[in-house]
């Protein structure tokens, strides 16, 4: 259907709603129709009903004998109440709760009807259902509703959420199960989330409320590493404090992730030059920021030791002997080569050994 036929048949809608709510015949005469009318058909009404915040035909569709309840399969299982959510029905909304409906109807990527409020911006609606929600479900993705806000970034629905979450700011997304990845990570806490999307208002509310700096996910990846990835300084900044209060030892900033990359390699190795400023400011070691068995640029034959984990990584990550094998320097980005000029001047490399790379 083109936009302008749904625009048009949005707008019969809206008039006939109208129409009923103005006066008790136009309503009568709506109820007669219902009962000529085929349950498909009716049942289709009461979504669009839903949709388009028609709460007077709703309410004359709910009388004819529908349920509050009523999901449609051949969408995803969403209920009214998503239907509702979507659209910003709030007067919908409120009529279909007091009628009974199910605020913790799942759909087939387990969303409830809080989750669509949530992605979608709808605030009014979020505030509406969030009494009648229960916040611990989470999606297949792994993700409950603050997670959702995060990723969606919808601040407004963020700050409405956060005080629900005072005893348990950390909460960690779980596991995906099908029909999502269960291969993907998990164990990400709000503020890995609000770091990895360069959120920086949510990251302070999160760390105003207490929330964990150095919590790591399913793959050691912290919160420092996500912004220094993305090359969000400004949550970098947030995370690790200024030079005159720092919030984090350098222990912390050089932990490593799964494959053995700190912060400070991940924003050299995609160019984030003032992320890499503001971590050696704090004292990240550059001679600690490279994997422990990262390989040579050269990609690795299918089959030798590390070739599954060099898939995918680009050509000219660096080899585990920079003193040796200067010349893999060559194709790294001009960021990841200042930076390890600098490990060979801190270590003061002599001429013989650069004459000997160099052959």
């Amino acid at each position: 259907m083109s936009g302008a036929a749904t625009a048009a048949l949005r707008a019969e809608d809206a008039a006939l709603n109208a129409r009923c709510a103005a006066n008790p015949r136009e309503a009568a005469n709506f109820a007669a129709l219902l009962r000529r009318t085929p349950r498909t058909k009716k049942v289709d009404m009461l979504f669009n009903s839903a949709l388009n915040n028609s709460a007077t035909l709703v309410r004359l569709l709910l009388a004819d004998g529908l349920s509050p309840r009523t999901t449609t399969p051949e969408q995803g299982n969403q209920s009214l109440l998503h239907f509702a959510a979507q659209g910003g029905a709030i007067d919908v909304m409120r009529l279909l709760l007091e009628a009974g409906a199910e605020a913790n109807s799942l759909t087939n990527l387990g969303d409830t009807p809080l989750h669509d409020a949530v992605c979608d911006g709808q605030l009014a609606c979020a505030r509406e259902l969030i009494p009648h929600t229960d916040l611990r479900i989470f999606n297949v993705s792994g993700n409950n509703v603050l997670h959702s806000s995060i990723i969606a970034n919808q601040p407004e629905t963020f700050k409405l959420l956060l005080p629900h979450f005072a005893d348990n700011v950390d909460v960690r997304t779980v596991k995906q199960r099908p029909p999502g990845d269960p291969d993907r990570p998990y164990n990400q806490t709000p503020l890995h989330l609000a770091c990895a999307g360069g959120y920086h208002a949510m990251i302070k509310a999160l760390l105003a409320a207490g929330a964990s700096r150095t919590a790591h996910n399913s793959n050691s990846i912290s919160c420092l590493h996500s912004a220094a990835l993305g090359g969000h300084l400004a949550c970098v900044t947030l995370l690790i404090g200024r030079p005159d209060n720092q919030k984090m030892s350098p222990a912390e900033i050089d932990a490593r992730a799964s494959q053995g990359e700190t912060a400070l390699y991940l924003a050299a190795a995609f160019g984030h030059r003032y992320c890499c400023a503001a971590l050696l400011a704090a004292g990240a070691d550059p001679a600690a920021a490279m994997p422990d068995d990262a390989q040579c640029c050269t990609a690795l034959p299918p089959g030798q030791p590390g070739a599954d984990r060099a898939a995918g990584v680009p050509q000219w990550w660096p080899c585990t002997a920079p003193l040796r094998r200067l010349r893999c320097l060559r194709q790294a980005p001009p960021c990841l080569l200042r930076m390890w000029v600098r490990v060979l001047l801190q270590q003061r490399v002599h001429g013989s050994v650069l004459a000997g790379a160099q052959g």
